[in-house]
């Protein structure tokens, strides 16, 4: 009877031991779970901002023939600035030197114009520039040498470019083209979006 009566101690206490694993693991898949769900509704909407974000950067590096680096730099100048980062973004793009010869018409592609610029073609103020980041001001005039106005290639871009942004003025006569003023957004002749880096860059 003794003998007995411990068994049923011993077999309470093993059936007690059992339960209290049992409501730990429980408990513990539980606030797993819930930890997940913390996650995922912090991380979501930042990696969808971060996917969306990713392709209009993409295109916009390839309009503007730039690398990841060079368009990070552009992204962190333009966060300094007092304006909507990613309008500002985009006019430091449309200032580089080699993007003012291609829409002026020199040249069918920006990597046509960055030959251009890079081959000492093409010259600012009178003078020769042959860096493709070269920053265009108002007021600048760009024209080619000697050389490249007797280009073919330069006739035919001529004859087939598009129509002239209002912040340029281009004369095909003598092939001079001048920078009259800073861009806005709405002049900005490219389909991409203001937030193509904001959103990628602000993880």
């Amino acid at each position: 009877m003794h003998r007995g009566k411990k068994h049923g101690a011993k077999t309470q206490a093993v059936s007690a031991r059992w339960q209290a694993l049992v409501r730990f693991a429980q408990l513990s898949s539980t606030e797993a779970s819930l930890s997940a769900r913390a996650a995922r509704a912090v991380s979501t909407p930042n990696a969808e901002r971060v996917r969306s974000s990713t392709p209009r950067k993409a295109k916009a590096e390839k309009h503007f023939g730039v690398t990841e680096k060079q368009f990070k730099r552009y992204y962190d100048e333009a966060q300094r600035r007092k304006g909507v980062t990613g309008d500002e973004l985009l006019v430091l793009l449309e200032r580089r030197l080699d993007n003012v010869v291609r829409r002026l018409g020199l040249a069918r592609s920006i990597h046509g114009a960055r030959q251009l610029v890079t081959h000492g073609h093409v010259t600012v103020n009178g003078r020769r520039v042959d860096i493709p980041s070269f920053h265009v001001r108002p007021g600048h005039v760009i024209g080619l040498s000697e050389k490249a106005t007797a280009l073919a290639a330069i006739d035919q871009a001529i004859e087939q470019s598009p129509i002239l942004p209002p912040y340029l003025a281009f004369d095909p006569a003598t092939k001079v083209g001048r920078f009259v003023r800073l861009p806005v957004r709405a002049a900005i002749p490219v389909n991409i979006s203001e937030r193509m880096g904001v959103g990628y860059y602000s993880r």
